[in-house]
């Protein structure tokens, strides 16, 4: 019974990240104008199609889940406190994206700016 709850519970977890790519490009442009508000550029967006979830846990599951995932990745050039003022907004916010990874570097065209590439993971094909 324990087995049960906590693979619902994992489950629930899962299904909470799943996004169509309608939602995707809804999101995407929600982080646009997050980013703009705070007078941040977001630029080279990329999603990559190719279902990065590990092939081992798929093979050696005993149970069907019918799950991909996928990656998105952007940069953001600003200011340093307001791309940190920015990925703190974005942590408060219900969104079905989550950080997966964010390498922060300087701007070499900006003395005073960053560039933060952000990595996400989005899940796909999971019934809701």
């Amino acid at each position: 019974n324990d087995s049960r709850n906590q693979y619902e519970s994992i489950m629930d977890t899962i299904k909470s990240y799943n996004i169509s790519g309608k939602q995707l490009m809804s999101e995407i442009s929600r982080i646009k104008l997050m980013a703009s508000k705070l007078n941040i550029q977001l630029y080279q967006v990329e999603i990559d199609p190719k279902n990065t979830f590990p092939e081992e846990f798929i093979q050696n599951s005993t149970i069907n889940i019918e799950l991909e995932r996928q990656t998105l990745t952007f940069n953001l050039r600003g200011n340093f406190l307001e791309v940190g003022k920015f990925l703190e907004n974005y942590e408060k916010i219900n969104s079905p994206l989550r950080i997966q990874s964010c390498m922060i570097s300087l701007d070499s065209l900006d003395p005073k700016g960053i560039i933060a590439q952000l990595h996400f993971a989005t899940y796909t094909g999971i019934e809701s």
